[in-house]
């Protein structure tokens, strides 16, 4: 399963993976950034809008269209 995290406050996406811990899921992404409390964008504090999805309609989201 992956997740597609948004900022509220910026509006960027993020593809994540959910990575239990003890204080509860973790929003990670391919590039290793905790999005769970913070946006790498906007640096702000952030309760993300959540999607759960499967892995292809994740990864055809963020698909670069080439020509």
């Amino acid at each position: 399963m992956k997740y597609i995290i948004q900022c509220p406050e910026c509006g960027q996406m993020y593809k994540t993976e959910g990575k239990p811990t003890i204080k509860g899921l973790r929003y990670i992404t391919d590039y290793n950034d905790d999005v769970t409390e913070k946006c790498v964008v906007c640096k702000k504090k952030i309760n993300p809008n959540v999607i759960k999805t499967e892995d292809w309609i994740a990864d055809l989201v963020f698909k670069i269209k080439g020509n």
